[in-house]
């Protein structure tokens, strides 16, 4: 008996490993094409490759393209450049010169270029038109999935479809548009990438939604396949959303700070509630980056546009745009007088993890600070070379007040503060006790509540955070 249960335990795992050999075989004879090396695209063509796909990249940008070419990744991001190195040295991830090779060679193409808000808060479309473009004029009689990975208003799947049908000028071609939004945090994209939450796949074809979704049969992650339009719509719902429960807690600590109470406490006991958690309920300084306040002004416009009223998406914009004052009268309150007076920054990337700087909230902070005739030490672990440039474009002439410092420690020298803007582990391990002995008057302003405020204290700083008015 014990012979046949093992020679059947034997049979099991060898049929599941011809299985998962027979599943690999079939990977590298998939061709799969990604327009654009950006954050989401250069991940998604890593992920792709060490999951066996045979993946063609390709960049307009020459010089990022050349980089990327030599296995060094054009930005910070966390595990990203192992996985890329990996990709190229296997043979799995190669590059291309043009979409036109994408489109004769691969039968899934994934479009991930950038969508930049306007001034008018509505998604800049024209590299998306630009794809439309070469991708109608090189389609053939092969049959192309086109994924669009970008994050884009309502419609757009639909409009992109039809765009490639005008610049066809008629003539037929064999495709379908699929929307298939990324829900990439940057700092983490690498783990959500293997990792998703959900995977959610447009289309207005079952079928095509299907075989799509066989791309991820293995990532273990719940599938909804939906419309074009509802899997749009999902993306920029789930990022106001978020959005959404930043401010809420930030409008708390508000009312925290009146009555002398400390937000940690409140968004503990608000949180176990199940139905609620604590996820993205952290009292700061407002969000920044590149997904939720362009996302967020996306479709407020969306909503203006369609005569639907939205207000509760411009009171979050609100109160977010808010945090920066407040931010800025608490640094007044506590030093009294700012002007002459060195103030060191920790933080110019909009959070922890990346090198990304855009609406981060230290942008709007800094200047204003330089305005009112302060001088800013400013360090940050991977943030410092691209808010360089941000300063040089917009504020040259605030050089002589912005100096930026590679060493932590060196950064709080004869500084009257520090103020913490975003959430790197480093601010927590840093020896604060020598900290306190090489600035001026130990203060911290903590915008992102992430040291302990009683360590601080008992080693003599003064302590400010968001929501916590309690000495």
């Amino acid at each position: 008996m014990k012979v046949y249960k093992i020679l059947y335990i034997a049979m099991v795992l060898l049929k599941e490993k011809l299985k998962e050999i027979q599943t690999e075989n079939i990977k590298k004879e998939v061709k799969v094409g990604i327009i654009g090396a950006g954050y989401v695209g250069l991940v998604t063509a890593a992920g792709l490759a060490y999951k066996g796909y045979n993946v063609l990249l390709v960049e307009k940008d020459k010089e990022k393209l050349k980089k990327i070419k030599q296995g060094i990744c054009p930005f910070y991001e966390p595990d990203l450049q192992r996985y890329l190195l990996e990709g190229i040295e296997s043979g799995r991830l190669s590059f291309r010169e043009n979409i036109s090779e994408l489109v004769s060679e691969c039968r899934y193409i994934f479009v991930c270029v950038g969508t930049p808000i306007k001034d008018d808060s509505t998604y800049d479309m024209y590299y998306l038109d630009i794809v439309a473009k070469e991708i109608a004029n090189n389609l053939k009689n092969d049959f192309r999935i086109i994924i669009i990975r970008s994050t884009v208003p309502p419609g757009t799947g639909r409009w992109f479809k039809k765009a490639i049908l005008r610049y066809r000028r008629g003539v037929k071609a064999n495709f379908e548009v699929v929307s298939m939004p990324e829900f990439l945090r940057e700092g983490n994209a690498i783990y959500d990438f293997f990792n998703p939450s959900r995977i959610i796949i447009g289309s207005d074809n079952y079928d095509i939604g299907k075989e799509v979704s066989e791309l991820y049969s293995d990532f273990g992650a719940p599938i909804l396949i939906v419309s074009l339009e509802e899997a749009e719509i999902i993306k920029l719902a789930s990022n106001a959303f978020l959005a959404m429960r930043i401010s809420f807690i930030n409008s708390i600590a508000n009312l925290a700070e009146v009555f002398d109470s400390n937000i940690e406490n409140i968004r503990l006991g608000i949180g176990l509630d199940p139905r609620i958690g604590t996820e993205f309920l952290k009292a700061g300084i407002g969000f920044g980056g590149s997904c939720l306040p362009k996302d967020l002004s996306a479709l407020i416009s969306v909503f203006n546009n369609y005569q639907i009223n939205p207000i509760l998406f411009e009171a979050v914009k609100i109160i977010n745009d808010e945090r920066i004052d407040i931010f800025i009268n608490k640094i007044k309150k506590a030093l009294w007088n700012i002007k002459n007076k060195i103030l060191t920054v920790w933080g110019v990337s909009f959070k922890a993890n990346t090198d990304d700087i855009r609406e981060s909230p230290a942008l709007k902070i800094i200047p204003k600070l330089v305005q009112e005739g302060a001088f800013i030490n400013v360090y940050d672990p991977k943030g410092l070379h691209n808010f360089q440039s941000y300063i040089q474009k917009n504020y040259p002439h605030f050089s002589n007040s912005i100096k930026l410092i590679e060493n932590i420690y060196e950064s709080t020298v004869n500084s009257s503060a520090i103020l913490i803007t975003n959430d790197w582990d480093e601010y927590k391990r840093v020896n604060y006790y020598n900290i306190y002995e090489l600035m001026e008057t130990p203060i911290i302003i903590d915008g992102r509540n992430i040291v302990n405020p009683l360590e601080m204290r008992e080693i003599g700083f003064e302590y400010y955070s968001i929501g916590n008015n309690i000495k």
